[in-house]
């Protein structure tokens, strides 16, 4: 195997007490780094949408206290409705069975066999979510050297 391998120590909680668990990931397939941009892609999409609605949102409510924002009433309604209707397109992802879909394959395709890692209770209710998703990004970035990578902006 021509990668690096990652030791990931997974934090989660058992009965309220602090664990770790330490897990090898040394592959990735093409099938995770696709599902990862997905996932990456919508939570993106989703959360720029809301960010604009909240934006939207502040205006309308100047506008009705009085202030001129540029743009009338109706204006900003219809905007709102567009990106209520853009994030709309996402219909029902599923993203936390989908993120789950997506650990299971990289503890399967890395011999990880512990039955705890493969129920999705056990993600769900004692794994926290920026946990799940620092451990998948970690494992798809695994060989990638982000300090060398760094771009300078002028």
């Amino acid at each position: 195997m021509a990668g690096k391998v990652l030791k990931y120590e997974l934090e989660y909680r058992e009965k309220g007490e602090p664990k770790i668990d330490v897990l090898p990931i040394s592959f990735v397939s093409n099938w995770c780094v696709r599902e990862f941009n997905e996932l990456s892609e919508t939570q993106y999409g989703v959360t720029t949408n809301w960010n604009k609605y909240l934006n939207i949102k502040s205006l309308i409510s100047a506008v009705e206290s009085g202030g001129d924002v540029g743009k009338t009433l109706e204006e900003l309604e219809e905007e709102a409705e567009a990106v209520v209707q853009d994030t709309l397109k996402y219909g029902d992802f599923n993203y936390e069975q989908r993120r789950f879909n997506l650990i299971k394959v990289l503890l399967e395709d890395n011999g990880i066999k512990n039955d705890k890692y493969f129920d999705f209770n056990f993600w769900d209710r004692k794994v926290e979510p920026a946990i799940q998703n620092g451990f998948i990004e970690q494992s798809i970035f695994k060989d990638i050297d982000l300090d060398k990578k760094k771009v300078r902006i002028k």
